[in-house]
């Protein structure tokens, strides 16, 4: 059998509907493949954006953390890995953190006392710590070399106040302001001050009394001061040579018997008032009298019951006074003795 009767027949319709069925499959595919090709490259695309999004968010997240770290607890400064450092040296020590508002003097002490001392300058700094503690002990000594001084100054300024307190030559008015320093000295015991501050008190009384002794004997001295002579018993010329022969002479009446009594016991008074201003008492027998004739002479002149129970202001004796003035010099001479 030949090739051309083992051929089979073919339909003519068949045959031409053949070409146009293979080419609208053919445009399907390709159809199909172009839309699948579009669809990956959108999905790639967005995948892309967000990857860049996201790489953008990061940047400016490492950013803001690198300006603030102290808000997240992290540290500028590159340190080590352990696994990185040597075996046989010590882990280094983590450098200290300024402090938010710290000065920078303060940060640089914190960062010296924190940062490892060789043992050179641990032996530097012994030795300075030593010297100052030698320094101090020193500076202990000045101070107590310097209260002892101290001391014996006071107790000679205090020594030198009670020898002029002794001295029986002190009058009153330098006795209440010798007292009154003795009081305020630091190196009394407190019975002593208390003892000091009455004696002040006692010699100011005594210098007050005094005065007022004195400005009422100087009122009686007044009151007895007569005239000193009477008027004169030559009369007054016309002619000028007759005047100028009467003031050549003068003639006066003699002075009775109570102008006398009162010129003597002015005298008197006037030697006493004297002698209270060197702080010198008249005796009791010596006082006794002319008190006795001021008290007459006020009796007969005074003119009301007022007048008569004021008294001649003037102490029956004068031993109180003495007394007290002598206690003021006995204790000062009694300290002297008591202290070395």
């Amino acid at each position: 059998m030949s090739d051309e009767q083992q051929k089979p027949e073919v339909h003519p319709d068949v045959a031409a509907t053949a070409p146009e069925g293979a080419d609208a499959a053919a445009e399907a595919a390709s159809t199909d493949e172009a839309h699948a090709a579009r669809k990956g490259s959108g999905r790639w695309w967005a995948l892309l954006f967000v990857l860049v999004v996201l790489a953008g968010l990061g940047a400016l997240a490492y950013r803001y953390v690198m300006q603030h770290p102290d808000r997240f607890g992290l540290s500028t400064q590159s340190e080590p890995s352990p696994s990185t450092a040597p075996a046989n040296e010590p882990a280094p020590t983590a450098a200290p953190q300024p402090v938010q508002g710290q000065t920078a003097a303060a940060q640089a002490q914190t960062q010296a006392v924190q940062t490892p001392l060789s043992s050179q300058d641990a032996e530097q700094l012994m030795a300075t710590m030593n010297a100052l503690q030698q320094q101090l002990q020193q500076l202990h000594t000045d101070n107590a070399e310097l209260r002892r001084t101290l001391a014996e100054q006071q107790h000679s300024d205090l020594r030198s106040r009670l020898t002029l307190i002794a001295d029986p030559d002190t009058r009153l008015k330098q006795l209440s302001l010798l007292w009154q320093d003795v009081s305020l000295s630091p190196v009394l015991s407190a019975q002593q001050r208390s003892e000091a501050v009455s004696m002040t008190a006692a010699a100011r009384e005594a210098l007050t009394q005094n005065q007022l002794w004195q400005q009422r004997l100087d009122t009686w001295i007044a009151t007895l001061a007569g005239p000193e002579s009477g008027p004169d018993l030559i009369p007054h010329f016309a002619h000028p040579w007759l005047e100028w022969l009467a003031e050549q002479f003068h003639l006066r009446p003699a002075p009775t018997n109570d102008s006398s009594g009162s010129q003597a016991l002015r005298e008197k008074l006037m030697q006493i008032r004297r002698g209270m201003t060197i702080e010198t008492w008249p005796d009791t027998k010596d006082w006794q009298p002319i008190r006795a004739e001021l008290i007459l002479i006020h009796a007969s002149s005074a003119k009301t019951d007022a007048d008569k129970a004021a008294g001649i202001g003037l102490p029956n004796d004068f031993t109180a006074m003495r007394k007290a003035v002598a206690t003021l010099h006995e204790t000062a001479r009694q300290w002297l003795e008591a202290k070395p």
